[in-house]
């Protein structure tokens, strides 16, 4: 963004205009859109023009080539860099002690933005996933916010991934879905942003059993991941599509689409996301009886999730040790199951998980009843995260099982 964009931007959001007001019947919302990204430079009409609408003089719309910062300013470029650095080495103490330095001295809009969406990300990092709803209420609440679809398309995209890894699904889906919407209405959102929007809509339509709107979305995804180049911005893209796959039950297209995102996806670039890649295509891989390459997954997801993974990822990850301990021990899966109960502060979902689990290992060992409990266990999670097509899904199952005689209404054994 030039000099000049960022002070028409800032002088337009200070007095609650937006960009269609500020243009008036002049002058269109996207010629002033392009105005304040620097794509088009003013004429010495339209500067006066837009000095009168701002109720200032055409000079205080202009900055000098040759104006130097501020020492203010050098500190506010100095604290960014801290507080991007601090991120980056995970040192979330820091993190927080140099977002709030800047967010209650008196800089810019921009900066303010900046400093709470590096926290945000970090709480979601960390897995505090209250205080991270909480800090992108507020971002959203802003109107520096609202000023842009992309910029708020990015923190709903943060809000989305902390109420589904706390068990909010429905909340969680109504986020991504209105990241969609931003990234569809913003005239030039990077792939990076559509893709990080399409993802989140996914996930949580998943989780909550959503087919269609599942489908719709991956739809979307896969006609922009053919736009986009190798990189790791197309191996997350195909994660997501993979993730589709196994839960269509297409597990060659899964596999062709994860063995994809594992070439694209660097440790280097982003560790978490690589180790929890590994993490999903291992478990959908064992869910789906695909053993090949099965245990070199496990290994990079637990190496990588053990240096950078929070409680949720940990608790996760052994879930994961858990589902291949039952490939051959269904008994040893059941002691690490409720190992990962006993251990972990689990999401409504994740307890529904840890119960499917206990229900194949049940199965295996023809312990019926048990895994007839455990299946009414994971229904019952599922409903309380709000999941009704994946609870529905489980009912259908028990149903068809058909209830053990030793067991009655109230779900004990007698």
């Amino acid at each position: 963004m030039s000099a000049f964009g960022e002070r028409l931007r800032s002088m337009r959001v200070r007095q609650g205009l937006s960009q269609a007001e500020l243009g008036g019947e002049r002058f269109s919302a996207s010629y002033i859109s392009h105005l304040e990204r620097g794509m088009r430079h003013p004429s010495s009409g339209a500067l006066e023009f837009l000095a009168h609408q701002l109720s200032v003089d055409v000079e205080d719309l202009l900055s000098r080539a040759d104006e130097m910062p501020s020492a203010d300013q050098i500190a506010y470029a100095l604290r960014q860099a801290q507080l991007q650095a601090a991120l980056l080495r995970r040192d979330f103490e820091e993190v927080q002690a140099y977002s709030e330095e800047i967010s209650t001295r008196d800089g810019s809009l921009g900066q303010w933005w900046s400093a709470r969406r590096v926290l945000a990300e970090s709480l979601l990092a960390q897995g505090s996933y209250d205080q991270c709803v909480e800090v992108t209420d507020k971002i959203l609440a802003s109107g520096f916010t609202e000023s842009s679809a992309t910029l708020k398309a990015i923190i709903l995209v943060t809000r989305s991934r902390a109420l589904r890894a706390r068990g909010d699904l429905v909340e969680a889906q109504v986020a991504g879905e209105s990241a969609v919407r931003c990234v569809s209405a913003a005239e030039c959102a990077p792939d990076d942003v559509k893709v990080a929007a399409l993802n989140v809509e996914i996930a949580a339509n998943a989780e909550l059993g959503n087919h269609e709107a599942m489908s719709q979305g991956a739809e979307s995804l896969r006609s922009l991941k053919a736009t986009l180049g190798p990189g790791h911005i197309r191996g997350i893209a195909a994660w997501t599509l993979g993730n589709v796959e196994f839960g269509r039950g297409q597990v060659l297209r899964g596999i062709t689409e994860h063995d994809e995102a594992s070439m694209l996806l660097r440790p280097e670039a982003d560790l978490r996301a690589w180790a929890r890649f590994n993490k999903a295509t291992a478990t959908m891989r064992i869910t789906a009886g695909v053993f090949d390459g099965l245990d070199q997954f496990i290994e990079n997801a637990t190496h990588g999730l053990s240096i950078v993974g929070n409680a949720g990822d940990r608790a996760e990850l052994d879930l994961l040790h858990a589902e291949r301990l039952l490939i051959d021990d269904p008994q040893a899966a059941l002691r690490r199951l409720s190992s990962v109960v006993a251990d972990h502060e689990l999401p409504p979902q994740t307890r529904a998980d840890v119960e499917l689990a206990r229900a194949r290992a049940f199965e295996r060992l023809l312990r019926h009843h048990e895994q007839f409990q455990s299946l009414v266990r994971a229904a019952e999670c599922l409903t309380e995260a709000g999941a009704a097509g994946r609870a529905t899904d489980v009912w259908r199952k028990i149903a068809d099982l058909g209830r053990p005689r030793s067991f009655v209404a109230t779900g004990e054994a007698v």
